[in-house]
């Protein structure tokens, strides 16, 4: 069987899909009958509104009944035309849903671009118990809150890597840090003078 046997959709499938095609240029076709048709212009009465909706359900009823002759007189399964018409549903579905989650972006983005709110996350104080790293309070997860852990899974993944310890710092360097060495005061004595002037 090559690839473009495999590509071609079956009878029964076209068959359906023409089905449905039928279906839906009839009732475009009614619905364009229905907008033409000129609009009375006086107020109808609640007797006169009845009787129209009465015909409009009769109409609609016949419309269906004679939708379900067509499809059990031939050979197309129910089934199929039932999984057409929930495509075209869900479809519609999908695209409402994706509208209101983009209305509610769009209201969170406008609320967070005109907000005033400063948030302020404080020192990061918090120390590891795994790896003793330095964090933020509100650098633990949900669950470690809840469980008031001073685990963090940021840093070691709540002692799960093992880091190893840092070596002890070179005396030279460390020298240059603590502002005991003679170059380092005069490195600050000429930190303030621009590049091109002369010391």
């Amino acid at each position: 069987m090559g690839q473009s046997e495999l590509l071609r959709p079956s009878n029964t499938e076209t068959r359906v899909q023409r089905e449905y095609n039928n279906v839906t240029d009839e009732v475009r076709n009614e619905r364009n009958k229905r907008r033409k048709r000129p609009r009375p212009m006086k107020k109808e009465t609640d007797e006169q509104r009845n009787a129209r909706n009465q015909r409009r359900r009769e109409r609609r009823a016949e419309k269906k009944e004679t939708l379900l002759q067509n499809t059990s007189d031939s050979n197309v399964p129910r089934d199929s035309i039932q999984m057409i018409r929930r495509e075209t549903f869900t479809t519609k579905a999908f695209a409402e849903v994706g509208t209101r989650t983009r209305n509610k972006i769009n209201v969170i983005k406008l609320d967070f671009a005109t907000g005033n709110s400063v948030l302020n996350t404080g020192l990061p104080d918090q120390e590891c118990i795994h790896c003793e790293a330095i964090m933020w309070k509100y650098e633990r997860t949900k669950q470690q809150q809840l469980t008031n852990s001073w685990g963090f899974s940021l840093c070691c993944s709540e002692g799960k890597v093992e880091l190893p310890k840092l070596r002890e710092t070179p005396p030279e360097l460390k020298n240059l840090l603590d502002g005991s060495d003679q170059l380092r005061k005069l490195f600050c004595k000429y930190e303030d003078t621009k590049m091109d002037q002369k010391c």
